[in-house]
C-alpha cells in the first residue's frame, strides 16, 4: 500500500462580500518572510472533534478517517465512490488576525483525495467563500483583520480501497501589526442570466448530506465553494422568473461540473472563460472542452443552476427547464450585461443574429422541456418477438417525432413520424427494423408519451419510456429459482465507454459483485444466473456514465416481462394494482440501499376504502419480500409505502399453476414515487386478445374526483367521471367504456393519486403491467 508524507497546507483565502457585510476587490497574494505576530495555533483535541459536523466521517479520537457509505454526492467523482465531509465549528481567535495558515498531518492511500478548505469572518456571521488551502506552505495575507475561521475537509477514495485519514490539523492565524478593517461592502450583489434545471432526486443525498425531500427547497451549483451545511444559509441565491421570486440557499454541488465557481472574479478551475459564463453552457453552445464537462462527458443542456422541485414547481412556477434571473448574494460585484435570447427552431442549438455581449454565451435555440425525449432500453423483433412502441400526442397540435433506434453492432436506424393532436399512433417495430435487438430513442417537437410493448407466444410485457438514463438504478425484484430467469440489460446512449457494475444482494447471502464494460452507444445483457443461482435477489447498478437499466424474468418458454429501473431510492412509493383474487399471488419487495435499517409502513388500500396497516422493517444493504397473500383476504387493492430511511418499491404478481405448483405467468412493475393529478399510459387495448383494467389509488384522507378520458387511433375520445374514496382504490374495465378499440387513456383528479394499468391476454394466460406517467405541464 502507497501512503503519501505529512500534507502541509496553507490558506490562500478570495474573500467576497456576503449578504452586503463584507467585500474584496482581488486575490490574496502569498505573505513572504516569517510571521510578524503569532495570535494563536488551533489545535483542535478530540472533543473539539466531535464538536463538528461529520458526514461519512469517522471522528476517532483525534482523528478523522472516510466512512464506508458508498453515495453519488457532488462530492464524489464517480458512482460508488466514497466521500465524506467534515465541517469544523466556527472559532473566534484570541485577537484579530489579517495572515492564515493551515497544516494536516496525514496519510492518504493511493486511490484517494483530500482536500482542506477555510472561510473567515470579522463578525461570525458574514463569511467569506470557502477556499481551498493550497499545499505550497506560504502563509497568505488577508485584506484586513478577522476574528473568525471556520475549516472544512473533504475526503474521498476509490470503492474497497482505504481512505485517507487526518491524525491533526493546526490552524496558525498571526497578525501583521497594521491596523486595517476590512473593506467596506460592494452595495450590490450580480446577477446574471442562467439556464435553470430541474434537479428531481427526491431521496437522494446531496453533497452536504441533505436527504433530499418531496417538494424540497434548494439550489444547487456547479462548485463547492458556496456549499452551505445541511440547514444552513450562508451562501443564498435569489431567482426571479416570469414575475415570481424565491430565495434558495446552496446545499448541493452540480450541475455537470463540480469546480466551476463562474460567479467568482477567479474561476478554480476553466479560467479561460468569461465571469458569469458557466462551463456547461460554453461546452453546450460553443464546443468549449469539445462539449464535455470536467469529467469528459458530453453536456447536453446549458445549465448554470439546479433546482430543488419546491423552489422549480411551487416557488417560481417553473414548468420546464428554462432561462431565470439568478443573483448571488454573497457576492459583490456588478451584473454581467444580459445576453440576448434568440428564436427557438429545432432540437439543436444555432448560432444567434448577433453576438452575445461581454462574453456571455448565445442563448441555446432549444433545449428539450419534459415530454420531449425519451428512451427505451431493450426491445426485439426477432422471433418469436413483436415489439411495438406506442405514442401519445396529448396536445392540440400534431407532433413530429423522430425515432433512433440503436441495433446490435453499434449501428443506427432513423424513423420520423407524424402524430395528430389529442391522438395516439402504434408503430410496429417489426416492420421498420427486421430481425433484431435495439434499443430507441424518441425526440419531439412537442411533449409526447412513449411506451413499449413487446408479445410473444401467450405472453407480453410493458415498459413505460424513461426520460433520461442515470449512473445508478434499483431494481427490487429478481430470481433465478425455477421457474425464473432473470436478465439485467444495460445501454450506453454515452459518447465514452461504460464501466458497469452490478452488485446482488440475495435474501439470504453475502453480496455478489460483477462488473463489465459497455461500449459507446453498446449493450450488455447479463444473465442473473451466471452470477448468483437458486436465489431471490435485488440488484443495485453503477455505472460510469449514464445508462439505461431493464430488467427481464421469464417463466419459461412463452412469459414474462420487463421494467425498468428505479434511478434513485425514494422515502415515499405508490401502487395502484394489487390482486390477491383468484389463485394470484402479489409479492412487495422492498429494496434497502442504505447503509441504515428501514422502517416501513404498507397502508394496503381496498377498493372498500377500509386500509390496512403493516410494518416491516428492511435490513441495511438487503431486500425483504412481503406476501400480500398472507395478510389480505382475495382482493384488489392499492398500496401506500412510506419509510424512515429512502428505499426502493417494486410489486410483483404471479399466477397460474404450472408442474410442482409454480407460476406460469405474471407481471412485475415499480412503483411511483410520487403522486399527480394528471396521468397518461400511451399503450392499450380491448380488442382480443385483450381486457384492459385502469387501476388508482387514492392515499389521500378525502375522497378524490377521477375522471378517465381514452383516446383512440382515429382522435375520437371518450371518457368517465368516479368519485375515489379515501385510502381506497379504483378498478376500471376499459372494455365497458370503449370496446373493441386500441386507446391511450388520461386520468385526471381533483386530488393527487397514483395510476397503473394491467392488460390481460388470452382471458388471463397472461397480462403485463405498468405505472402511468405522472405529469405536471
Amino acid at each position: 500500500m502507497l501512503h503519501r508524507p505529512a500534507l502541509p497546507l496553507l490558506c490562500r483565502l478570495l474573500a467576497l462580500g456576503l449578504g452586503g457585510a463584507l467585500a474584496v476587490a482581488s486575490l490574496l497574494l502569498p505573505v513572504a518572510g516569517h510571521w510578524p505576530e503569532r495570535v494563536e495555533v488551533v489545535r483542535p483535541a478530540a472533543a473539539d472533534l466531535g464538536a463538528g459536523l461529520a458526514q461519512n466521517v469517522v471522528v476517532d479520537g483525534a482523528s478523522l478517517r472516510l466512512g464506508q457509505e458508498a453515495d453519488d454526492r457532488g462530492l464524489a467523482d464517480g458512482p460508488g465512490r466514497r466521500s465524506g465531509l467534515y465541517t469544523s465549528p466556527p472559532h473566534r481567535a484570541a485577537a484579530p488576525f489579517d495572515r492564515l495558515a493551515g497544516r494536516l498531518n496525514a496519510v492518504q492511500p493511493a486511490g484517494s483525495t483530500l482536500e482542506a478548505e477555510a472561510r473567515v469572518a470579522e463578525d461570525g456571521g458574514a463569511w467569506t467563500a470557502w477556499l481551498p488551502l493550497p499545499p505550497d506552505g506560504s502563509p497568505l495575507a488577508l485584506p484586513g483583520r478577522v476574528r473568525w475561521l471556520q475549516y472544512r475537509l473533504a475526503l474521498a477514495a476509490a470503492p474497497e480501497l482505504p481512505g485517507p485519514e487526518v491524525r491533526s490539523v493546526e490552524i496558525e492565524a498571526a497578525s501583521s501589526g497594521v491596523v486595517a478593517a476590512l473593506a467596506s461592502a460592494v452595495e450590490q450583489h450580480p446577477t446574471a442570466r442562467l439556464f435553470a434545471v430541474r434537479q428531481g432526486l427526491v431521496g437522494r443525498r446531496t453533497a452536504n448530506g441533505h436527504v433530499i425531500r418531496e417538494r424540497d427547497r434548494f439550489a444547487s451549483l456547479p462548485s463547492r465553494r458556496a456549499l452551505n451545511v445541511d440547514g444552513g444559509r450562508d451562501y443564498q441565491v435569489r431567482l426571479s422568473y416570469k414575475g415570481r421570486s424565491a430565495t434558495a440557499p446552496v446545499w448541493d454541488v452540480g450541475p455537470w461540473n463540480t469546480k466551476d465557481n463562474y460567479w467568482d472574479a477567479s474561476r478554480e478551475m476553466w479560467t479561460d472563460l468569461p465571469r458569469f459564463v458557466p462551463q456547461a453552457a460554453a461546452a453546450y453552445l460553443n464546443g468549449h472542452n469539445g462539449g464535455r464537462d470536467e469529467r469528459g462527458r458530453q453536456v447536453t443542456h446549458p445549465s448554470g443552476v439546479e433546482l430543488a422541485d419546491g423552489t422549480f414547481w411551487d416557488d417560481l412556477g417553473m414548468v420546464e427547464s428554462d432561462w431565470v434571473e439568478v443573483t448571488f448574494l454573497w457576492v459583490g460585484a456588478p451584473s454581467p450585461s444580459p445576453a440576448a435570447v434568440p428564436e427557438t427552431s429545432g432540437s439543436a442549438p444555432r448560432p444567434p443574429s448577433e453576438a452575445a455581449p461581454q462574453g456571455q454565451p448565445a442563448l441555446p435555440a432549444e433545449v428539450r422541456p419534459p415530454g420531449r425525449r425519451w428512451y427505451l432500453a431493450e426491445a426485439s423483433t426477432r422471433e418469436p418477438f413483436e415489439t411495438w412502441i406506442l405514442l401519445q400526442n396529448p396536445g392540440d397540435q400534431p407532433a413530429t417525432v423522430d425515432l433512433t433506434y440503436a441495433l446490435v453492432g453499434g449501428s443506427d436506424q432513423q424513423q420520423r413520424v407524424q402524430v395528430p393532436p389529442t391522438s395516439r399512433l402504434s408503430i410496429f417495430a417489426n416492420q421498420v427494423v427486421g430481425q433484431a435487438e435495439f434499443s430507441a430513442r424518441v425526440d419531439a417537437d412537442r411533449a409526447i408519451f412513449a411506451e413499449q410493448s413487446t408479445y410473444f407466444r401467450r405472453g407480453g410485457s410493458a415498459a413505460t419510456a424513461v426520460a433520461q438514463p442515470s449512473a445508478a438504478w434499483y431494481l427490487p425484484e429478481g430470481s433465478t429459482q425455477p421457474p425464473f430467469d432473470t436478465w439485467i440489460l444495460v445501454h450506453n446512449p454515452d459518447d465514452l465507454a461504460a464501466t458497469v457494475t452490478l452488485r446482488l444482494f440475495p435474501e439470504a447471502g453475502q453480496e455478489v459483485a460483477h462488473s463489465f464494460e459497455v461500449a459507446a452507444h453498446g449493450r450488455r445483457a447479463v444473465l442473473a444466473s451466471e452470477l448468483l443461482r437458486n436465489a431471490a435477489f435485488a440488484t443495485r447498478v453503477e455505472a460510469s456514465v449514464p445508462v439505461l437499466v431493464e430488467r427481464q424474468m421469464s417463466l419459461g418458454a412463452d412469459r414474462g416481462g420487463a421494467t425498468f429501473g428505479a434511478a434513485a431510492p425514494s422515502p415515499a412509493w405508490y401502487f395502484g394494482e394489487g390482486d390477491t383474487t383468484g389463485g394470484r399471488d402479489t409479492w412487495l419487495l422492498l429494496q434497502n440501499p442504505s447503509d441504515t435499517p428501514a422502517n416501513v409502513q404498507v397502508s394496503y388500500l381496498l377498493e372498500s376504502g377500509q386500509p390496512v396497516e403493516r410494518r416491516y422493517g428492511v435490513a441495511p444493504n438487503s431486500r425483504l419480500s412481503v406476501y400480500a397473500n398472507a395478510v389480505l383476504e382475495p382482493t384488489r387493492f392499492g398500496m401506500s409505502i412510506s419509510a424512515d430511511v429512502p428505499i426502493v418499491a417494486e410489486r410483483a404478481v404471479y399466477f397460474g399453476k404450472g408442474t410442482e405448483g409454480r407460476p406460469t405467468g405474471g407481471h412485475a412493475t415499480l412503483g411511483s414515487p410520487r403522486l399527480a393529478r394528471v396521468w397518461y399510459l400511451p399503450e392499450g387495448a380491448t380488442t382480443y386478445p385483450f381486457q384492459e383494467q385502469v387501476l388508482i389509488a387514492n392515499p389521500n384522507a378525502e375522497a378524490a374526483s377521477v375522471r378517465l378520458d381514452l383516446v383512440q387511433d382515429n382522435s375520437s375520445t371518450v371518457g368517465q367521471s368516479y368519485a375515489l374514496a379515501p385510502h381506497a382504490r379504483l378498478s376500471v374495465d376499459v372494455g365497458t367504456i370503449a370496446p373493441n378499440a386500441a386507446v391511450s387513456a388520461r386520468v385526471t383528479a381533483s386530488l393527487p393519486v397514483v395510476v397503473e394499468r394491467t392488460l390481460g391476454l388470452y382471458g388471463g394466460e397472461g397480462a403485463s403491467n405498468t405505472v402511468g406517467v405522472p405529469w405536471e405541464g
